[in-house]
């Protein structure tokens, strides 16, 4: 549940899994032990670093403060409550291009999610 006002940092890791190269998964570090795992499309994530990317649940943009430099936001959406964080882009475009060095475009599209994980991905959603 994400119900509680956090002002402040959050710790937050993302993952990337070679296996499933179409996805990235956020954690947030709440020190609760609901922690959940989001989990949205690379392409969404690499869109988002650029102009406003996504709809529904995860939506991103990026955006420039004097205080933090470059930077891009990510809102997240859920029936628990709603999330607006804020990343260094430099540090997530850095992460991301390790995840394309990893597995290239090209080879994501071969790879990309199956009919009966694709139906899965939208019966969670």
């Amino acid at each position: 549940s994400l119900g509680e006002d956090v002002v402040g940092e959050v710790r937050t890791r993302l993952r990337f899994d070679a296996a499933r190269p179409y996805e990235v998964l956020l954690t947030f570090h709440l020190g609760r032990p609901d922690e959940a795992d989001w989990v949205f499309s690379r392409e969404l994530l690499r869109d988002g670093l650029r102009t406003l990317s996504g709809q529904g649940d995860v939506k991103l943009w990026p955006a420039y403060c004097p205080c933090h430099g470059a930077t891009v936001h990510l809102a997240l959406e859920s029936p628990h409550g709603s999330a607006l964080l804020e990343a260094s882009r430099p540090r997530v475009q850095a992460w991301l291009d390790r995840t394309y060095a990893l597995v290239s475009e090209r080879q994501e599209r071969r790879c990309g999610p199956t009919d009966a994980e694709l139906a899965a991905l939208l019966a969670d959603g």
